[in-house]
């Protein structure tokens, strides 16, 4: 039985005040699971309160109807908790949580219809109380049992929480604490002599409990507390009580003018009206103001940040804007970014905020933080971890780490369900907690900066991926020339030195063994190569048995104690299948440096193949050094005694036969192309010599230059002797002799390395030469003291169409072209080894 007492109405009357305050407030939060559960809970709560309260005070449309609204809330007061706990702790039994909300809503319609408890009869004393009898039946039992399964779900999931979960006590004991005041409120309500409503008031102290955890979770800013829309509810309230009491007084004063009750009704009603309106519209528009500009600071930050990380695709740019803008917008000054290391296992330290952190901090993928933040959708602050049962059994080098490192907070870096990185946040500058707008926004950035860095890591995967040589894992050919191009941009005044190595024999190798033993005979010098080179080297496959390697800020003899090393590591360890002895590897390499052997990429290149070609043609098994005054150092393999031979240059027998047959072919076509042919020949050969290139190169620069016209041998006679001037198409026609000049070298055994030098020998050094338009220092060493020959020797030269030139015209003609057609260094010394008597025009026959 409970009855009504007037003295006690202000118990359900703040209970409906502070349910409905809530509910207004939530309205404008961010909505969630959570707060939906929370709201009805609260919407529950105001129902049974509110029903209660007016069933008492008999209010329209009867205290039959306020009964059945309040029984049927009571009874859907269990499910309400079990569904708020059940969200709070992120419940995934989605067939558990279904069944207890059909239960419910079946307990509540049969409650609808009085199965379980028939409507109570009223009666008043003679003392003017009125109290309601109730008559329960043994059909109690079933919601009774329903609540209890509710309640007992719910402690399970919370215990299962705090063991399973590592979810700390504190945050689900208040909400407990809630319930048992609740059940007992409730109890004592119904205890024969108890008046005072103690179910309505343990219900505010459940309400209160329960809001409270949210305050603690951060589930919702406490700011919402003031919100336009609330302050504007509570001012009604509180200007409808004011109007209330200057009531009669304002009666008074209107009876003054008129004495129709009709007319003081309306007038009192508009000016009542009115002012609660311009109360509520005063506050309204205040904290609307207030609240949108600390937003709107807040908005616009996001806002630059998901600018500026939309603009990059550079890790290291990202956080550095992620650093920045949580530091501006939190007020800390330490912030750390951890990064999965897939091969290692662990999050290693990639971005600090303090230059003078640790940069070997390494974090194990099970440490217990880490466990907890992986099933967790907010960010974990260390003050409410400490009193966490998950922290007390972390190891204390686990504590010391956290607590050197002053760390406040702890957010996840995602890539879907993937934890691909961690955020450690220090402390706030001003020593204030976290609020829940502090939470809102590091959420935020970290939503956008997880997405940008996913973004960035899977770019530079793929680019990595795109530079990678898939089988041996090393740089591609056009990564591993890039990064040497920045590396020689970046140490432009400094050494830099590029060894080529060519494995020797290796088509041999691959007919011997198969290509499956070739592919892992190069995975395993690949593998060498790679364990050699320093952190700061450059390794890359070049071709198919080709590997390079680039050592910045490192000099010649540097890169030779690195090539022979390799060698020494491939000497000691065979090769071999099952058993069987396989043929031993050897390789060719070529080392040059800048700045004293190449000045810049494509010499260097040139240069280290040249020397390759001439291990190669010197009994393989080499590794010669350029030198560029004229001499090279050239080491060999080692011999049967254990020492290192010298090899001593041989010129070019093995290819002398093919370049005469040819030669001689060229002076049976035309004997003009066979006179000048030799003449550049020499002409740039003295022009290299001079240069201070090395033997090896001179020789190649005099084997171009002898086949450097070869292709002319497709060309028609016709156009070959033409008296007079060429047409424009018989131009275009005797321009296609570089190409024929290519097509048959290309096909001559062991003379492919004298292509770059005899296509070249057409550019001009101002890029509008054919046929490739190239310019400056891209135009290969050999090409350029070739064109600077041709040109002297055509106009030394009698020809049909008109007379040899002097020499001194011809000089003059070539220092007029230095910068233009020709290299302007070469220009300059070839003029002067004219003025100087070391070139001469050369006798011959000038016949057309």
């Amino acid at each position: 039985m409970s009855s009504t007492a007037v003295p006690y109405i202000w118990v359900p009357i703040l209970a409906v005040f502070f349910y409905s305050f809530l509910l207004i407030a939530f309205c404008s939060a961010k909505k969630s699971k959570l707060i939906y559960s929370f709201m009805w809970y609260m919407f529950v709560s105001l129902l049974w309160t509110g029903g209660s309260m007016l069933m008492r005070m008999q209010f329209s449309p009867g205290y039959a109807f306020w009964y059945q609204v309040s029984i049927i809330a009571v009874f859907a007061i269990p499910y309400a908790f079990y569904n708020f706990v059940y969200c709070y702790l992120h419940g995934n039994n989605r067939i558990e949580h279904i069944s207890m909300e059909l239960f419910t809503l079946v307990i509540m319609i049969l409650t609808y219809f009085q199965v379980f408890l028939p409507i109570p009869v009223m009666h008043v004393a003679a003392s003017g109380r009125t109290t309601f009898v109730y008559h329960a039946g043994w059909q109690l039992i079933f919601p009774t049992i329903m609540a209890v399964l509710l309640v007992g779900l719910s402690l399970k999931r919370v215990a299962n929480a705090v063991r399973v979960k590592h979810q700390m006590v504190s945050e689900v004991y208040l909400p407990l604490l809630g319930a048992a005041f609740l059940i007992v409120g409730n109890i004592m309500s119904v205890l024969p002599g108890i008046h005072f409503p103690f179910d309505t008031f343990s219900g505010i102290i459940n309400a209160f409990l329960v809001f409270f955890t949210l305050t603690r979770k951060r589930a919702f800013k406490l700011n919402l507390l003031v919100s336009p829309s609330v302050v504007l509810y509570c001012t009604l309230i509180v200007g409808a009580v004011l109007g209330a009491n200057f009531i009669g007084d304002g009666i008074k004063l209107i009876q003054g003018y008129t004495d129709s009750i009709t007319a003081v009704i309306v007038i009192m009603s508009v000016a009542l009206t009115i002012f609660v309106l311009i109360v509520g519209l005063l506050a309204y528009k205040a904290i609307s103001r207030i609240s949108l500009r600390r937003e709107q600071v807040v908005q616009d930050r996001v806002k630059n940040f998901s600018l500026a990380t939309s603009k990059t695709l550079n890790v290291h740019e990202i956080m550095g804007d992620i650093s920045d803008v949580l530091c501006e917008g939190l007020g800390v000054s330490h912030l750390m970014i951890f990064m999965l290391d897939r091969n290692k296992g662990k999050y290693v330290l990639s971005h600090t905020v303090n230059p003078l952190d640790n940069k070997n901090i390494e974090i194990d993928r099970d440490v217990p933080y880490i466990e907890y933040i992986k099933d967790s959708d907010t960010c974990l602050l260390l003050s409410e971890f400490k009193r966490s049962t998950t922290y007390r059994s972390m190891w204390e080098s686990e504590k010391r780490m956290l607590a050197d490192c002053d760390v406040a907070c702890i957010t996840p870096i995602r890539n879907n369900k993937d934890l691909t990185g961690i955020l450690l946040i220090g402390n706030k500058n001003n020593k204030a907690p976290y609020s829940y707008d502090d939470i809102v926004f590091l959420e935020s950035i970290q939503s956008i900066g997880s997405i940008a860095l996913n973004n960035a890591m899977l770019f530079e995967d793929t680019k990595r991926r795109a530079d990678m040589d898939d089988l041996t894992g090393m740089l591609n050919r056009n990564a591993f020339l890039k990064r040497v191009e920045d590396a020689i941009d970046a140490k432009e005044n400094d050494q830099l030195s590029l060894i080529m190595i060519s494995i020797d024999d290796f088509r041999l190798y691959n007919e011997l063994y198969g290509s499956q033993e070739g592919d892992k005979a190069l995975q395993y010098i690949a593998s060498m190569i790679m364990n050699t080179v320093t952190r700061n080297d450059i390794a890359g496959r070049y071709s198919g048995k080709e590997f390079c390697i680039c050592l910045p800020g490192k000099n010649q003899m540097q890169a030779l104690r690195t090539t022979e090393n390799i060698k020494e590591q491939l000497n000691r360890n065979e090769m071999g299948n099952g058993g069987i002895k396989m043929k031993k590897l050897t390789f060719c390499a070529g080392i040059c440096s800048i700045p004293y052997g190449a000045s810049n990429l494509k010499e260097l290149m040139t240069n280290a193949t040249m020397q390759v070609f001439s291990g190669k043609h010197t009994g393989k098994d080499k590794i010669i050094t350029y030198q560029s005054d004229g001499v090279s150092g050239k080491y060999g393999a080692a011999d049967g005694d254990g020492q290192q031979g010298q090899i001593v240059f041989r010129g070019y027998e093995g290819a002398a036969s093919t370049i005469y047959a040819l030669t001689a072919a060229i002076d049976a076509k035309d004997h003009y192309t066979f006179n000048h042919s030799s003449n550049v020949a020499e002409y740039a050969s003295e022009l290299a010599k001079e240069a201070g290139l090395s033997d090896e190169h001179i020789r190649i620069i005099h084997e171009a230059g002898l086949l450097h016209d070869v292709g002319k041998i497709a060309i028609p006679e016709s156009i070959l002797s033409k008296p007079g001037r060429l047409e424009t198409d018989e131009y275009e026609i005797m321009k296609t002799h570089v190409e024929h000049s290519i097509e048959i070298i290309r096909y001559l055994p062991d003379l492919d390395y004298l292509i770059p030098a005899v296509v070249g020998h057409h550019e001009r050094w101002d890029g509008t030469g054919y046929p490739n338009g190239i310019e400056g220092d891209n135009i290969p060493m050999g090409a350029r003291c070739l064109a600077v020959a041709d040109a002297f020797d055509a106009m030394t030269s009698k020809r049909s169409y008109k007379e040899a030139f002097s020499v001194e015209f011809a000089a003059k003609e070539i220092s007029n072209q230095a910068g233009k057609q020709f290299d302007p260094q070469l220009t300059c010394l070839f003029v002067k080894m004219i003025e100087d008597g070391q070139i001469r025009p050369r006798l011959r026959d000038a016949v057309g």
